[in-house]
């Protein structure tokens, strides 16, 4: 946004566990050219740029990060706002830089379901009236879509909310309710448009292998209050309309309020091709690109699978299920990279110490992603396929395996693996919410096992797929659907959306 709009000044509010991320991106090497002048008018576009830690006077830093802490944290930064808010409009000296230059619109994430209201309350003591109230949607909006219709319509908020409703009317209480009944499902038939149709359970497919607690489920059901208020002016997502107009459309009739679809925006230096060089970071990413530039040599280009299912997934529940398919790695001799970032468990340590004892593995707590996936030697990517992970996947050109857990995952896999070819999505791992006993069949007729046997059973067709034609067909509705994301990027929807942003300001 700084860059396709010169006169634009941002400020960004975040919480102490997100500003480490925030400050370790703006000193990537791919964000280098906004600390340099313009060549057009000599503009620093980062000087445009601030970022405000939001914390009341009563937080401590913790030790370590964990659902509950993170939990205690969004309480700190909801009690912390209205000071923050109140001072980029003059009110409390040496906090924000931009004095004299009054914010003109709010982007604030779906999940601050309370930001209407704690709005209406601020800006009415600055005798102000409220400002365009923009909420982000960090997914596509297939699983836009998925999560705010009606229950009736299979919408995952309104259902959790009206199931809790219901036990209460019958004398339970307790934000356990939230686990319990969040993400339920009674075996229905749900069709997502554009998408083809499955059973509800079908949607978030390894729900029973996470932890999710009631508080925090709570909030997210607290979400629709924000689609549904008033002063919530526009949705904006980080995808592509061209790709999924038909969801995009559903969405904006659903709600009643225009999706501002900003494509997949990255840096023009990664548009370009330019290469990040990892050698320059740390110990372990110079490791993991030197055990690339091996396996570049020993087994050629594209042979090597990298695996991630960033930092908030992970099958706690099973972890058994990454063993297996790395074993099943193992077995079929094909090269992979493992990174398990996830901070809410430790990888097994039998598993790592596996891996570092076998010639074409590796294994590391954070992979610095991007070179990764552009990397000669990386030819598939096994993915919870989260936002962040397919956009790169797609500008990489890099085919995926899907292992989605819950959240908007489920859509995404069926998005690339059931509308465009760049992907093959793992059935045997699935485990719905509370187990297979239930649910074990699929819409397609699929039925799930869940054994080791049926796990590396797949996992073996599903390497062989990939290092045979259909993997080579993959990789060409790659190239074909990247092209697609850059033309909307440059000339298309999102292009249209970004210079957009220009009425709010």
């Amino acid at each position: 946004m700084l860059v396709v709009h010169p006169s634009l000044r941002l400020t960004m509010l975040v919480t102490p566990s997100t500003k480490p991320r925030v400050a370790s991106e703006l000193a990537s090497g791919l964000l280098a050219h906004l600390s340099r002048p313009t060549a057009a008018t000599g503009d620093v576009v980062i000087d445009r740029f601030q970022v405000l830690e939001v914390t009341s006077p009563d937080w401590a830093a913790p030790v370590a990060w964990t659902p509950e802490i993170m939990h205690i944290e969004a309480m700190d930064y909801v009690k912390a706002l209205p000071v923050f808010l109140k001072a980029l409009y003059g009110q409390g000296e040496g906090v924000n830089k931009f004095e004299g230059v009054p914010a003109t619109f709010i982007m604030y994430d779906l999940f601050q379901s309370f930001i209407p209201q704690l709005s209406r309350q601020v800006f009415a003591e600055l005798d102000r009236p409220v400002p365009y109230l923009l909420a982000f949607g960090p997914c596509n909006a297939s699983a836009f879509w998925g999560t705010v219709v009606s229950a009736e319509k299979g919408g995952v908020l309104d259902n959790a909310i009206k199931r809790v409703a219901a036990d209460e009317a019958a004398g339970l209480t307790g934000d356990e309710l939230w686990a319990k009944q969040a993400y339920s499902a009674d075996g229905e038939v749900k069709k997502v448009p554009g998408l083809p149709a499955k059973f509800d359970y079908e949607w978030h497919p390894l729900l029973g292998t996470i932890q999710m607690p009631g508080p925090v489920l709570k909030q997210v059901c607290s979400m629709l209050s924000a689609v549904q208020d008033k002063d919530t002016t526009a949705f904006v997502l980080p995808f592509v309309r061209e790709l999924e107009t038909e969801a995009a459309e559903a969405s904006e009739a659903e709600t009643g309020k225009e999706l501002i679809m900003a494509g997949v925006q990255f840096p023009e230096p990664v548009w370009a091709g330019v290469k990040l060089d990892a050698t320059t970071g740390s110990d372990d990413d110079r490791r993991v690109m030197a055990f690339l530039d091996e396996m570049e040599a020993k087994h050629g280009k594209d042979s090597v699978l990298y695996i991630s299912f960033g930092s908030m997934f992970y099958p706690l529940g099973r972890p058994e299920l990454v063993t297996w398919l790395i074993e099943s790695l193992v077995e079929a001799r094909m090269p992979f990279l493992f990174a398990h970032a996830t901070t809410l468990a430790p990888a097994d340590p039998a598993l790592l110490a596996k891996i570092d004892a076998h010639a074409d593995g590796c294994q590391v707590k954070f992979a610095p992603q991007w070179a990764v996936l552009e990397h000669d030697a990386v030819g598939f990517f096994l993915s919870h396929c989260g936002s962040n992970s397919s956009a790169e996947a797609v500008l990489a050109r890099v085919p995926l395996v899907a292992m989605p857990f819950a959240a908007d995952q489920g859509e995404y896999a069926s998005l690339w693996t059931d509308v465009y070819g760049v992907c093959i999505t793992l059935k045997q791992v699935f485990t719905f919410k509370n187990g297979n006993d239930r649910f074990h069949t699929l819409y397609d007729g699929t039925e799930i096992v869940g054994t080791e046997a049926a796990v590396k059973h797949e996992a073996a067709e599903t390497w062989a797929a990939l290092r045979g034609e259909q993997g080579k067909q993959m990789r060409a509705n790659m190239d074909a659907l990247r092209a697609k994301v850059e033309k909307s990027y440059r000339e298309g929807q999102s292009r249209k959306a970004m210079l957009g942003f220009e009425r709010f300001f």
